[in-house]
Parts: C-alpha cells; sequence; structure tokens
C-alpha cells in the first residue's frame, strides 16, 4: 500500500490561514445521510406513495441506472410538487446524525473557512461542539451573498451551505434546474465562487469534482488569472496518470492520492487517515 503524499504548499496555507475546506457528500455519508442517488431513490419512492403508476416508476428507476439523475429529480419535483418535495426532503435530512470521525479530524484544522454542498446541519453542529463557538454560517441567497464578501476579505471564519440548507428548502440544488438558477439566476453567488478559488487554496475532501458549475468555475479562475492561481487539493482514491495530470492542467487541483477497495468515497478510513497525517505534519 502506497503512503499518501501531502504537498508541503497545502501545509503553508493552512499555517498561513489561506485554506478552505470543500466537503462533499462523502463527508456526511460516513454519518449515513444518502448520496445522490439514494436521495433520488427515496423521492422516487414518495412519488409512488402519492399515486405515481407503475409504468412511470418503473421507467424513473430505469433513468437512475442510466445515471440521468438531474432529469429524475426534475420530474419527481414536479410530480410531489413543493410540499411533497419539501416533506421527502425533511423526512431524509432531519434525522439525528452523530458526527463522523471524518468531521471530528477535520474540525483539527485550521481552515479559514468551510464549504460545504450537504444539506444537512451535521458540520456547523460539530463545528460548535468541538470548537466551542459558533460560527455564520450562510447559504446560495443573492441576500446573503453580502454577507459573505466581508468575511472573506477579513478572514473571518464562516461555513457556506453552497447547494442549500435543509431548513431553507429554496436555497436547495438538486435537479437540473436548480443548477441552471444557480449558475445563470444568482450571478453574484458565482462570482463570490470565483473569487473564493482565486483567493484561497481549497481543499476538496468527500467529492467527486462532478458538478459542471464548480469545474467552470475552477476553469474560469484559472484562465483569468493567467494560469497562476491559487493551488488546490483533493483527496481521492488513486487516480490513473492521465487524470491526474486533467486536473492539475484544468483546474489547478493537486490530487493527494490514497488506495481503497471500494468506489464508495463513504467507506474510506483512507480519508479519515489522510486529514490524520495533515494534522501531524501541521505539529512539526
Amino acid at each position: 500500500m502506497t503512503e499518501p503524499v501531502i504537498p508541503e504548499s497545502l501545509i503553508e496555507h493552512l499555517r498561513a490561514s489561506r485554506c478552505v475546506a470543500w466537503c462533499g457528500a462523502g463527508v456526511s455519508m460516513m454519518s449515513g445521510m444518502p448520496s445522490w442517488r439514494e436521495l433520488i431513490e427515496h423521492m422516487i419512492v414518495a412519488c409512488a406513495q402519492k399515486g405515481l403508476g407503475k409504468t412511470e416508476v418503473d421507467e424513473l428507476s430505469d433513468m437512475l441506472h442510466e445515471k440521468l439523475y438531474d432529469d429524475v429529480a426534475d420530474y419527481c419535483r414536479d410530480f410531489l410538487k413543493e410540499l411533497g418535495y419539501e416533506q421527502c426532503l425533511n423526512n431524509v435530512f432531519h434525522k439525528t446524525q452523530k458526527p463522523s470521525a471524518l468531521h471530528q479530524q477535520l474540525m483539527r484544522l485550521p481552515f479559514s473557512a468551510i464549504v460545504t454542498t450537504n444539506y444537512d446541519k451535521i458540520i456547523e453542529n460539530v463545528y460548535t461542539q468541538i470548537k466551542e463557538e459558533s460560527t455564520v454560517v450562510l447559504t446560495n441567497r443573492k441576500e446573503e451573498v453580502s454577507r459573505l464578501w466581508p468575511r472573506l476579505v477579513r478572514n473571518e471564519h464562516f461555513i457556506l451551505k453552497a447547494h442549500g440548507h435543509i431548513d431553507q428548502p429554496d436555497t436547495i440544488v438538486l435537479s437540473g434546474r436548480d443548477y441552471t438558477k444557480l449558475v445563470f439566476g444568482n450571478f453574484a453567488f458565482m462570482q463570490f465562487l470565483q473569487m473564493l478559488f482565486m483567493s484561497k487554496s481549497i481543499l476538496f475532501v468527500g467529492t467527486s469534482l462532478s458538478d459542471v458549475y464548480i469545474r467552470r468555475t475552477l476553469e474560469e479562475t484559472l484562465y483569468l488569472s493567467g494560469g497562476f492561481g491559487m493551488p488546490h487539493f483533493a483527496i481521492c482514491p488513486r487516480l490513473g496518470p492521465i487524470r491526474s495530470n486533467l486536473w492539475l492542467k484544468r483546474f489547478n487541483i493537486s490530487v493527494i492520492h490514497y488506495d481503497s477497495d471500494s468506489d464508495d468515497p463513504a467507506s474510506y478510513q483512507a480519508v479519515v487517515n489522510v486529514l490524520d497525517k495533515i494534522y501531524n505534519r501541521l505539529q512539526k
């Protein structure tokens, strides 16, 4: 088994309070929260319980198998209507979940801010428990973006729920139309993300970097900076040299590899070990 290599530049940016954690679905999955696919499966079940016919349910299941997640989510949201949609999300995300070892390891590191694409409240709750202090929690709402800018400039800590908060259903980004609304209808938020990527080094944890708007913003940022933007990092299962080089060239992301026999990011004790290794490097 190959030991993960921790870049010295990551340690430098953490020490200088210039590093932000970007926590994807894999972080919450370690506490029992669903993956994107599993969430959409819950939505199909909810549609069936609300009277959707077997033929339509079977077709949605086939579409899910084909990984047409956006299309299935759009259909289910329309069928359930707002009240049923919100009820479905609440049934999934308002369950009490304990923070995982991964959450605890993340809180040991001196991130200047935390961005999460998860709707649940685990990360802000564990922050308060471990740090014994609260922090500002903000979402993608247009009126909240104005509060993000000064905190970024003054290097004041915040937690940003980039895909929304379960207590604020209007902020949830789940379906294809939600993504379109965020990318094209919330210019201020996209500008903020661009500045975040330009001014901070990002450590991606528990994410596959499949979000189109994140990839697009990373590429735009690197282009606008003339190819000399802030270095970013991602803790990932071992990738081949082609993908590793593509991530570096397109997004300025250096991959911190770990070995795993599973493709499920929520099962990786190895991620916790990588974070522990980063923490130990910081103590030297």
